[in-house]
């Protein structure tokens, strides 16, 4: 789980919209925002981590309610994967969910 801010381009609809990154993974996102291009769209995602920059190109893998969706990265440079593999170690794990969290 991450819940960071992060800023989504879609070229279509101008300058980029600011969303919430709920979660993050190696192949992809999911995000919260009132903005989100429809679902097979590609756009990016810019996240600032630490004082280091993740970039990345995806497309809209599906949307749900309360303005989330899921972005799958498509493009991603060599550097934004050190970066993301970096942030991806320091994150709280999330129990699949339906899993109870064992405590």
């Amino acid at each position: 789980m991450y819940g960071g801010d992060g800023e989504l381009s879609h070229p279509p609809a101008g300058r980029g919209a600011e969303v919430i990154v709920i979660s993050i993974g190696l192949g992809g996102c999911r995000l919260q925002g009132p903005k989100i291009p429809q679902q097979g769209e590609t756009c990016g995602i810019k996240i600032d981590w630490r004082g280091r920059e993740f970039e990345a190109l995806g497309q809209v893998a599906w949307k749900g309610k309360d303005n989330t969706a899921g972005l799958k990265f498509t493009s991603v440079t060599d550097h934004s994967l050190e970066t993301l593999r970096e942030l991806c170690a320091n994150l709280r794990l999330e129990p699949p969910a339906g899993t109870p969290a064992p405590f």
